[in-house]
């Protein structure tokens, strides 16, 4: 007969004493991860979820009897957004391939792309390098707080001319339509 290797401090595997082992390691794992999980969302069920308006407003003419219904979405880190703040293509702002950065602060940065939304050279619709820089989390309107916030401000920076950027404002929930004159 051959004898037995002795292993100081080791276990055979299929053991009893290595199942146990094992055993109690992957519980104690497992009780670890809920921990992580319950700080996680106990820090974000305090948190406001912030979101941002796509889409365009309800508009009124008076004078001219025109009328639009509007279609505005809220989207929370949108990828995509088309924008006009009037519901006029000319004023449309599309931007494509948003990343977001510092979302829900009280500034939050994206980098992505804005298309042209007229092909008046002919060319196709381009697109161009832009920054947003949305602010101003407000709640909707009539409320002094809860668990949804709207940003309200959009900056549009266009990398090649530095200089140029233009604000938008974005719209909450209870907001009146744009009247025109």
């Amino acid at each position: 007969m051959h004898p037995q290797p002795q292993l100081l401090g080791a276990v055979v595997l299929g053991s009893r004493v290595a199942r146990s082992r094992m055993r109690g390691l992957l519980l104690g794992l497992a009780a670890v991860s809920l921990a992580v999980v319950a700080c996680i969302e106990a820090s974000d069920a305090g948190a406001a979820r912030t979101y941002m308006s796509c889409g365009y407003p309800p508009a009124y003419s008076p004078s001219t009897g025109f009328s639009h219904d509007g279609r505005i979405h809220y989207a929370r880190h949108p990828g995509h957004c088309a924008w006009s703040d009037n519901s006029a293509t000319y004023r449309l702002v599309n931007l494509v391939g948003l990343h977001w950065r510092r979302w829900g602060k009280r500034v939050a940065i994206a980098r992505g792309k804005i298309v042209d939304n007229h092909d008046m050279d002919e060319n196709g619709f381009q697109r161009h390098p832009v920054r947003i820089r949305l602010s101003d989390p407000r709640p909707p309107v009539g409320h002094s707080g809860g668990p949804r916030l709207y940003y309200t401000r959009m900056r549009v920076m266009l990398p090649a001319q530095r200089r140029h950027s233009f604000v938008e404002h974005l719209f909450r929930p209870g907001e009146q339509p744009v009247v025109f004159p």
